[in-house]
């Protein structure tokens, strides 16, 4: 049985995720798209880098629309 700060953990997520869903569907700007997405997935996880990758049909490839990496001060801590 979860615990009440679980639970209050896994509703603070569940809320960002529906944040995130209602600017995803509110615009169609792929920028700003791209962006939500990455922000979502750091609003959740603790990722080291992140990376994007979207298909290009014309090249029949994948191709990177946004990548984030660790800042210098915590790859050395």
């Amino acid at each position: 049985m979860a615990t009440e700060v679980e639970l209050a953990a896994r509703l603070r997520e569940l809320e960002r995720l529906q944040a995130s869903l209602r600017t995803i569907t509110s615009t169609l700007d792929l920028g700003e798209l791209v962006r939500t997405v990455l922000d979502a997935i750091k609003s959740v996880t603790t990722p080291e880098a992140l990376s994007l990758l979207l298909h290009d049909p014309e090249r029949d490839e994948l191709v990177f629309a946004a990548s984030e990496t660790l800042c210098e001060e915590r790859l050395a801590g």
